[in-house]
């Protein structure tokens, strides 16, 4: 059997199926076919990309599999990958959809699947998903056809963006008379992050926020670093926050230009929350579970993963 799913999601297999129009179209059926059998009441999937030349096609080619077997469909346009998570789960979605390649080069594409809860899918649903592709690439759906009524329909669904825009600016601390550099990577949060950044009181400059379909994670963003560094020590600003694509990740620079990478993120949370244990994966770095330890902190491990 064919293996599509990794940790960036639903990838198309070179010479097999590539990433293209048709080969998301089918997605979306397999999609509708897996989803359907789990849901309870009406069945609805969100639908959110990045800023990808090719992210509007791929996204209405799922769209389109998706209706194509009775699924509605809410189109959230340009928003975060976690954006897509947290809305599945608040407006009882059956499942969310994010068309993005993450922190690669914008003439790649994926798409990733979160289940009803805003998670990741189990390694037995995903089986079920790469079987339901197959067979609906060969032709091969024994499902009976939908037509007419049954037909699913989709929507704009933009408007869902403020939500999550409020959930988080009603969640964060008060950044009153902070200094913030964003750099949002022409990617997914160029519109979200500076709403919510400005939305905590903090006086907000933004860099690589004017996204073209091409631009995205060149030269910028958390994966290239440096010229952002740069500026925020010259600049003389309190924190910089640097943004991947699809902005589920991110980087802190200090006031001195220095990354601030994950490892310490993990440290500072648990200590100003107070934390008995932090959980991160096998690749986190001796380092801090050392400095953990001296706090008294466990340092739980897990395998690679997003899940």
């Amino acid at each position: 059997m064919k293996r599509y799913f990794g940790t960036d999601g639903i990838r198309g297999v070179a010479g097999e199926m590539p990433m293209t129009a048709a080969f998301a179209l089918h997605v979306g059926v397999a999609l509708a076919e897996v989803f359907k059998a789990e849901a309870v009441g009406p069945i609805k999937v969100l639908v959110g990309c990045d800023t990808r030349r090719s992210s509007d096609m791929l996204s209405h080619a799922v769209a389109a599999g998706l209706c194509s077997r009775g699924v509605d469909v809410q189109l959230l346009g340009i928003v975060p990958t976690p954006a897509v998570s947290y809305l599945t789960r608040t407006t009882e979605a059956c499942a969310g959809v994010v068309i993005s390649a993450s922190h690669n080069p914008f003439e790649q594409n994926g798409i990733k699947v979160f289940n009803a809860q805003g998670g990741k899918l189990t390694d037995a649903v995903e089986h079920a998903l790469e079987d339901a592709i197959d067979a609906s690439w060969q032709g091969q759906l024994t499902a009976e056809a939908v037509t007419g009524k049954q037909v699913g329909r989709s929507s704009d669904g933009t408007t869902l963006k403020q939500a999550y825009i409020d959930a988080l600016s009603s969640a964060g601390p008060s950044l009153d008379g902070l200094n913030i550099a964003l750099d949002c990577a022409n990617g997914a949060c160029f519109e979200t992050a500076p709403e919510i950044f400005k939305a905590l009181g903090a006086e907000v400059t933004v860099l690589n926020n004017q996204p073209n379909g091409d631009n995205i994670n060149v030269a910028c963003g958390s994966t290239h670093p440096e010229a952002f560094q740069a500026l925020v020590k010259e600049g003389a600003f309190d924190v910089g926050i640097t943004f991947d694509g699809d902005a589920d990740r991110a980087m802190l620079v200090d006031a001195q230009g220095r990354l601030v990478t994950g490892d310490y993120i993990l440290a500072l949370c648990a200590l100003a929350r107070g934390e008995v244990a932090v959980v991160s994966t096998v690749m986190a770095n001796l380092g801090l579970e050392h400095f953990l330890a001296k706090h008294d902190i466990t340092l739980m491990r897990t395998k690679v993963g997003d899940r």
